[in-house]
């Protein structure tokens, strides 16, 4: 008797577990990631055993003493019950694990870190919404683009932290201004934005005007008032620009104007932006331009100065465009930036400059190659992946390959470009610190990337041995980079004289490198074709890189 008792308790605690198992497939089944034919299929599937268990219960009750094959399908049917109990409980845990990540990644793909203010991407898609939602002519909206005054003086004497600091005020402060239904976000650096909706140019200057004034009280940070001044720029849909790339851009213009002016804020007019008619027409054919392959490469020669020959180039984009002519980087890659095209102009970059070292390769010219990326680029978690296939695509040696970031550009966001920058060195991609002495210049961040060139910017070298300051910059950075073990590349070398103080530096303390003026492809096989240094030098900087 005791072992009936013992058999049917077994058997009721197995379909108890059963029924605990119930709810998790139920909820995994509701679940968008669980809404295929296998987790109902299981859930009709432990609705039968249950209903299988419940009859052999009753068909147990029945019995005077249960046999020895019962009492082992009873002991069966527990651990079985139990082990359902688990797998639905952790595939359910591991569901809402992925689905937590992913809310996670999607929240920061559309987020600023250090505000937690939507940013860039979060904007343009607000504003192609409302313009798709635009089924009246009394359909109004303002964008406003703003950006602080004096912010880079504060991160030269206070430091980046007490920027960021500021940055995180500036924003609660701006927020109170702010009707609940306006979008607020932070577009990088000292840069914000206001998407009023349903406003006219009445209500978005009453918003301006009230933005600038709570801007004018003093910010208390470390102990310290600092004055921190605005500058705002306005367009007004539809009249400012029928689409969103359009339409920021105008307002991004017209907040130039205001910094210009020294105004507060501006509202966009086209007869005070001269540049109107060549900007839109490059901002419209920008995409084209890329699958026309309007954008070529130019090179920046990179002469090892202890042999004396050319060991590598930086590759700079030039764009010929069939009506303006030839346009440069600094004409073009703002509107990239602005229209979130600088992401596919970087890979198409990186994808020619490989190319090109593919076939430099089979000629038997074997050069390293140098590829500016942007914030935005450093920024993208597949990075590395894209950066991957292309190497594998074009059978390059990771370690030929040079990526050049700013100083700055590592301070923002510095977690996920950190985790970035640590995958393409992993990869073995060599990786250069550019425009070093411009920026934040954080010996921290100097020690923990891990860089294997710094590049002094040109405005040291171009005077250093007409100005002792810059001279004694300039050796104190290459001393730093040797004893922390890079390499060096000087900037902007145009003169003998710069290249004989250089080689002079040099010479104290190992190896240096120098740049010389951007050339075409056909431009500089010529050249290498000369004595390397001498018939390099000739060549003066008469455009900007």
């Amino acid at each position: 008797m005791v072992l009936k008792y013992i058999t049917m308790s077994l058997v009721v605690v197995g379909v108890v577990l059963l029924l605990f198992s119930l709810r998790p497939v139920r909820k995994i089944c509701q679940e968008k990631e669980g809404a295929d034919l296998t987790w109902n299929l299981i859930f009709i599937l432990l609705l039968l055993f249950i209903a299988g268990y419940i009859v052999q219960l009753a068909m147990l009750s029945r019995q005077a003493a249960p046999g020895i094959a019962e009492i082992l399908m009873a002991i069966m049917f527990l651990g079985s019950s139990l082990f359902v109990l688990l797998t639905t409980r952790s595939s359910l845990s591991s569901i809402e694990y992925i689905r937590r990540i992913s809310a996670l990644e999607l929240h920061y793909a559309y987020h600023d870190h250090l505000t937690g203010l939507p940013n860039r991407n979060f904007l343009y898609e607000k504003v192609e919404e409302l313009i798709k939602e635009d089924t009246s002519s009394h359909f109004e909206f303002v964008v406003l683009m703003m950006d602080l005054n004096q912010f880079k003086e504060v991160n030269d004497s206070m430091g980046h932290q007490a920027g960021d600091r500021l940055i995180q005020n500036v924003a609660t402060r701006i927020k109170k201004v702010l009707r609940v239904t306006d979008t607020f976000v932070r577009l990088g650096g000292d840069e914000f934005a206001v998407l009023l909706p349903d406003a006219n140019q009445k209500t978005a200057e009453v918003v301006a005007q009230n933005i600038v004034r709570f801007m004018q009280e003093p910010f208390r940070i470390d102990h310290r008032q600092i004055p921190i001044g605005i500058s705002i720029g306005l367009a007004c849909y539809p009249e400012d620009g029928p689409t969103a790339d359009i339409l920021i851009q105008h307002a991004d213009v017209a907040m130039y104007m205001a910094k210009e002016a020294g105004a507060g804020y501006v509202f966009y007019d086209a007869n005070e932006d001269q540049y109107t008619i060549q900007r839109l027409s490059m901002l419209c054919n920008l995409r084209d331009a890329m699958d026309k392959r309007q954008i070529t490469l130019h090179y920046q020669p990179i002469v090892d100065m202890q042999h004396g020959k050319v060991s590598g180039v930086e590759a700079l984009a030039r764009w010929y465009h069939p009506e303006l002519g030839l346009v440069m980087p600094d004409e073009f890659i703002p509107l990239a930036v602005q229209s979130n095209l600088m992401r596919p102009l970087s890979r198409y970059i990186l994808q020619a400059a490989l190319q090109q070292m593919a076939e430099w390769k089979k000629q038997g010219l074997d050069l390293r190659m140098s590829v500016n990326l942007s914030i935005h680029d450093i920024q993208d978690a597949q990075l590395p992946e894209k950066i991957r296939e292309l190497i594998e695509c074009y059978r390059i040696n990771p370690a030929r390959l040079t990526l050049e970031i700013t100083e700055n550009s590592v301070m923002t966001d510095s977690h996920g470009v950190r985790a970035v920058i640590e995958q393409l060195h992993e990869m073995g991609v060599s990786l250069a610190i550019d425009d070093f002495g411009t920026g934040y210049s954080s010996l921290a961040y100097l020690k923990q990337i891990p860089a294997d060139v710094i590049k002094i910017d040109k405005s040291f070298v171009r005077d250093m041995s007409r100005d002792d300051n810059d001279a004694v910059i300039v050796r104190t950075t290459i001393e730093l980079a040797h004893n922390m073990g890079r390499r060096v590349i000087a900037e902007g070398v145009e003169a003998q004289d710069a290249y004989d103080l250089l080689e002079i530096l040099r010479c104290d303390m190992a190896q240096g490198y120098h740049i010389c003026r951007p050339v075409s492809e056909v431009e500089f096989r010529r050249w290498l074709a000369q004595e390397p240094v001498t018939g390099l030098l000739a060549a003066r900087a008469d455009s900007p890189a």
